[in-house]
């Protein structure tokens, strides 16, 4: 066993919702393959996961602070007695949080080296190494990154100048960036996330369901890296890497299977990017999984690719325990679908696999984003009529989320729709949601007319949907037998919604 010893920590941080039970509190794979690829090489590794190991309390109306305080995360760091802490900063609203935590190591003992890793440091790693309180940001895909590191530092070894993706300040004091060139070829090589150094029973315990769920005993996996398409808002491949890569169908089936056999797990999310983009890769995993008998739920919760999709697939997925799937359709308007967005999706091709889906039973969920530059009344106007045409159980209406380095950013600010600075404000200020505050201003529509059009969106789908199918909360729980528990709930929000439609309706009457 080698003697430096790592700790790796996922912060406390704010989440707006309107209510406790909504705060979603997954388990961090990013961490977990981290800390197993270091014990694989012989080093001591712990993880505090501040969110689950802590409490969540209500900060303000619709705020709400998940995880350990400061000073017991404190307390715990000074019980594990690292010499290196990696810190997570999975999305830019966590700034504050991850950077606060960097402060207190710091002032705990400021001889213990601090990393963090995340998209978002990634791409503003300047940011960060300026607070004086981050000695390394790790950019892009960490694992090995984080063995060179910690390798180094085992050697006593300050020069990283040869660390594939790293970003450190010199001994001259400027801010230096090894940019990242080497990507995991093949992620079966990797050994399965440390889960173990987690309290998995605790995760079992959330409550906040993202789509659907059939069991609490949910657990996720990632079978592939990165994406193959490049929607100008998305910044996976930032992190993920510039291709797609895989993992092996059976290797994927032996973790699915030994959470299943360890964990008792239930269900499974396959929480990659986008997992359906080899047809043979998704048939394979789901023969797979006949062929062992799994008898588990699995579903597809972050999207599938829709393109890659057909009868065949959809019907193995249902037969192997497939239930829920996300189509990711973004827009209902060929021009913003894929002159703006760069989906490189047919329309007729949404239609075809939503049709086919329905038929095999699948919930079918969906994504509309509103508000890219070019948008107008009559596009928002196609999305809410395909929404409505399309046999999809639920649906959500984002507001695009402009991401550092991605396409969609560059343009917004060579267009002058967003101040840089106030931007990232915004971003990592918690007052403001991702996807859910319009951020940017486009010439085309004002961002009140887009916050009254996402209302109408969501009201003309519920009516439409109630309207085609009257017992729709019935032809939920045909599928998810679980929606029960969700009844007075879906019935209140129908009765909400058919009372805005009649009052709209009466005030547009002559």
């Amino acid at each position: 066993m080698k003697k430096t010893k790592v700790l790796l920590i996922n912060p406390p941080y704010l989440n707006r919702t309107r209510r406790k039970k909504d705060v979603n509190v997954v388990l961090p794979l990013s961490l977990a393959y981290i800390a197993a690829v270091l014990e694989k090489n012989e080093y001591k590794v712990s993880i505090i996961d501040s969110a689950v190991e802590g409490d969540i309390k209500k900060v303000e109306d619709g705020v709400f602070h998940v995880g350990l305080s400061f000073d017991e995360l404190k307390e715990k760091i000074r019980k594990e007695s690292p010499d290196v802490i990696g810190v997570s900063c999975p999305f830019p609203i966590r700034t504050k949080f991850v950077i606060e935590t960097a402060k207190l190591i710091k002032e705990l003992n400021p001889k213990i080296k601090v990393f963090i890793g995340g998209i978002h440091p990634s791409v503003n790693y300047a940011d960060f190494l300026k607070t004086g309180y981050i000695d390394y940001v790790l950019i892009a895909e960490a694992e090995y990154t984080t063995l060179e590191l910690v390798n180094h530092i085992e050697a006593d070894n300050t020069d990283v100048s040869d660390i594939d993706g790293i970003a450190y300040v010199g001994s001259d004091g400027e801010i230096r960036k090894n940019p990242k060139t080497k990507f995991i070829k093949n992620p079966s090589e990797l050994p399965w996330p440390a889960r173990h150094l987690l309290k998995v029973e605790r995760y079992f315990k959330n409550t906040a369901v993202r789509w659907d769920r059939k069991s609490k005993r949910e657990m996720s996996i990632i079978t592939s890296r990165s994406c193959h398409q490049r929607c100008t808002f998305c910044s996976v491949h930032l992190v993920g890497g510039p291709t797609w890569r895989p993992r092996d169908p059976i290797d994927v089936v032996d973790e699915m299977e030994y959470l299943v056999k360890k964990y008792n797990a239930k269900e499974i999310a396959l929480e990659d990017d986008n997992p359906t983009v080899s047809r043979e890769r998704m048939k394979a995993i789901c023969n797979e999984i006949i062929k062992r008998k799994l008898n588990i739920y699995w579903k597809v919760p972050a999207g599938v690719s829709i393109r890659t999709l057909d009868r065949e697939v959809l019907t193995l997925m249902k037969q192997s325990g497939c239930y829920s799937l996300n189509l990711p359709i973004e827009s209902g308007d060929d021009y913003m679908l894929n002159a703006v967005m760069n989906k490189q999706l047919a329309i007729d091709k949404v239609r075809e696999i939503a049709k086919i889906a329905h038929e095999l039973g699948f919930i079918l969920n969906s994504y509309f984003i509103i508000g890219m530059p070019g948008e107008t009344p009559q596009s928002i106007r196609n999305s809410i009529e395909l929404a409505k045409e399309l046999p999809l159980d639920k649906i959500t209406v984002l507001f695009p989320s402009v991401l550092p380095g991605t396409a969609f950013y560059n343009e917004c600010l060579k267009n002058d729709y967003i101040d840089k600075d106030e931007h990232m404000k915004n971003l990592t200020d918690h007052n403001l949601a991702l996807f859910s505050d319009y951020m940017i201003k486009i010439p085309t529509m004002a961002q009140e007319e887009l916050v009254k059009y996402r209302e109408i969106f969501y009201r003309e789908f519920t009516m439409s949907k109630l309207k085609k199918r009257p017992l729709s909360f019935l032809y939920l729980l045909k599928r998810d037998p679980a929606s029960i528990f969700k009844l007075p709930k879906i019935l209140f929000r129908h009765m909400v919604m058919l009372s805005k439609h009649l009052s709209s309706a009466g005030q547009k009457s002559p």
